[in-house]
């Protein structure tokens, strides 16, 4: 089983005319487009890209573009970027708000085409796509700072800080939409949570690449390498993805904690164990510590954070 959510088709009005719209004049602190994409050498991400300086949220608008296409094929790769956001999405339905702070809000389309004719091969390509976008986002981040993939959404710093989440939502007759959160230049005051889920909130601390690095990154060269790297994954076998991904991954050989539901509250059923790594399938086995049971773990069930 792969750890991707099938959700329920839907509407949105009819507002996308308004948003394919010449881009307004840009600030020195704005993301500044024209740069980003003379640095892409892409063929389809980030060529279509509608940049709004504050958005409920850039999953909504993608959304509403795959659904409202009369040819999908024609979206594919339409990019979103937001400077603020006031209901970004996150895993399990979390939100949060965004706010401006030199961050990137990036969301994008990925459509089913004309050789994903069976859902089995567009099955296929949904998988790929949710590994390749965790491995394309710490070649991202890291070009600056040293980070891996934490299971099964997040890039961390190799001390444990987070830099980034992401989600990838199917639409099983339209394709994927996938929304990308990277800090990029926030400052966050020590011990500040990432989310607003008071659960969560001293399960990680958060950091940006300014942070990592003691000043002002570029944004559009962040966003820019994220999109070759994406497409260039996806070009790739499964496999070959999967390897640059085990090779980023920072929880292997690691003691967690698996907890079956929300990181701090603890359940009966949650335990330690040792990280063995990502599995074909897009579970992740990990060992029991004492039993020496293996479990795969599927990402709607469980979340997994290092062993205190």
């Amino acid at each position: 089983m792969i750890f991707l959510r099938r959700l329920v088709p839907f509407s949105f009005s009819p507002r996308i005319s308004s948003l394919i719209s010449p881009f307004s004049t840009m600030s020195s602190a704005s993301f500044d487009v024209s740069k980003f994409k003379k640095l892409l050498n892409t063929s389809h991400v980030g060529r279509q890209f509608i940049y709004e300086e504050k958005v409920e949220s850039t999953m909504q608008i993608g959304e509403e573009i795959i659904k409202t296409a009369n040819n999908p094929e024609l979206v594919h790769g339409y990019s979103v970027l937001g400077e603020e956001q006031t209901k970004g999405r996150g895993r399990r339905g979390r939100s949060w708000k965004s706010s401006a702070s030199g961050n990137i809000y990036f969301t994008f389309v990925w459509t089913k085409n004309v050789t994903q004719s069976t859902d089995m091969k567009f099955f296929e390509e949904a998988k790929k796509l949710n590994v390749a976008v965790s491995v394309a986002t710490v070649h991202a981040c890291g070009e600056n700072v040293s980070c891996g993939v934490k299971w099964p959404n997040d890039v961390w710093t190799n001390d444990g800080k987070k830099l980034s989440g992401m989600i990838v939502n199917v639409f099983p007759k339209q394709g994927c939409v996938v929304g990308l959160g990277i800090n990029v230049n926030e400052i966050f005051e020590h011990g500040v949570s990432i989310t607003d889920d008071a659960k969560t909130a001293t399960s990680v601390i958060p950091s940006s690449i300014a942070m990592e690095t003691g000043g002002e990154v570029c944004r559009e060269s962040v966003l820019a390498t994220f999109c070759n790297h994406l497409e260039r994954l996806m070009s790739l076998t499964f496999s070959e993805i999967l390897d640059e991904y085990n090779d980023m991954d920072i929880m292997k050989r690691q003691s967690v904690h698996v907890y079956q539901k929300s990181v701090g509250e603890e359940e009966d059923g949650d335990y330690d164990a040792e990280a063995c790594g990502i599995l074909p399938d897009g579970s992740y086995q990990v060992k029991k510590l004492g039993s020496g049971d293996t479990v795969n773990l599927q990402v709607e069930e469980v979340s997994i954070r290092p062993s205190t």
